[in-house]
């Protein structure tokens, strides 16, 4: 489980907590960024148990910012040990641990529940708990519905709004079917990263048709050049995902594809690996070689291609 929330001290924020059934232990990762790609780093143990029958097989954060352990709780865990009738298999037991951070004096239990209004849910939307913001926009869409059109729009307009609830809230009205074009695209340009990001998510999920409208596809074609590289991840996948009949149409992401790639840094494994998935399936519609060809490739960019 990815920790994203702020009830833990700072040094817990952003790690991820891996169950460990053969060592009886939950191992901890923090991670290193090399552009939009992360790299674990091994931490310290952060649960070891010398009881041989702890079998923590699932985690996850709850909305009070504990972390929540399902406990298999088993002498046996592998199949391939000893037959299914064995007297040795634990038929009764199981637990769940719920671990929550004490060092504060005096700090007051979150609360799991959360509100049942339109505002307090929207206001909700910008809590630090990622747990509480998905559970937030669940009821937004799944319990209210078209109802919150409206209020949602209002709040991505509030010059208060945090980058979270503008996410979300894009999120929300998407899964609605009403998001506004005209939003998504002020979006694409905001100022913040992460509400960049999601736009140009919401893109590539977005528009059964192959290629995309050219007002998306230039959005998408923009965020190549983004400073932030999670922002050119998020538009490159939106191209990888609508691909463009380069046969008498527009041939531009191919050459801007590869000269993305041709200036990625190698340490950004992820965004490269998505830059080419983009390419070869540019590459697969009609016209893309004889496009090819009349670009005349230097060597660099024809190992690219190859």
């Amino acid at each position: 489980v990815y920790y994203a929330a702020t009830n833990f001290p700072p040094e817990y924020h952003g790690n991820t907590f891996v169950g460990n059934v053969m060592t009886c232990r939950i191992n901890r990762d923090s991670f290193i960024e090399y552009g939009s790609t992360r790299i674990a780093k091994e931490e310290p143990d952060f649960v070891r148990c010398d009881d041989p029958w702890f079998r923590p097989v699932d985690l996850q954060l709850g909305s009070d910012g504990a972390l929540y352990i399902a406990d298999f709780y088993n002498r046996i865990i592998g199949h391939y040990e000893v037959p299914l009738d064995h007297p040795g298999r634990d038929r009764e037991r199981g637990r769940i641990w719920r671990i929550v951070y004490t060092g504060k004096a005096k700090a007051r239990a979150p609360d799991l529940a959360l509100p049942k209004s339109t505002s307090r849910l929207i206001a909700e939307l910008r809590h630090p708990n990622l747990n509480r913001r998905m559970l937030a926009m669940n009821e937004l869409v799944d319990r209210i519905g078209p109802a919150v059109v409206r209020p949602v729009e209002k709040m991505l307009r509030a010059k208060s709004t945090s980058p979270e609830q503008k996410a979300h809230g894009l999120w929300v009205l998407h899964r609605l079917g009403a998001l506004a074009d005209g939003i998504l695209g002020e979006a694409a340009a905001n100022s913040n990263r992460v509400v960049r990001v999601h736009a140009l998510r919401i893109i590539g999920e977005s528009f059964s048709a192959m290629a995309l409208p050219p007002n998306f596809q230039q959005l998408a074609l923009r965020g190549l050049n983004d400073p932030d590289p999670f922002v050119q991840r998020a538009a490159v996948d939106a191209l990888r995902q609508h691909p463009r009949n380069s046969e008498g149409g527009d041939s531009s992401a191919i050459d801007q594809l590869l000269d993305l790639l041709r200036r990625l840094p190698s340490a950004d494994s992820q965004l490269v690996h998505v830059c080419r998935m983009a390419l070869r399936n540019h590459l697969m519609m009609p016209g893309a070689f004889a496009h090819l060809e009349s670009l005349h490739l230097d060597e660099t960019r024809a190992r690219l291609v190859a």
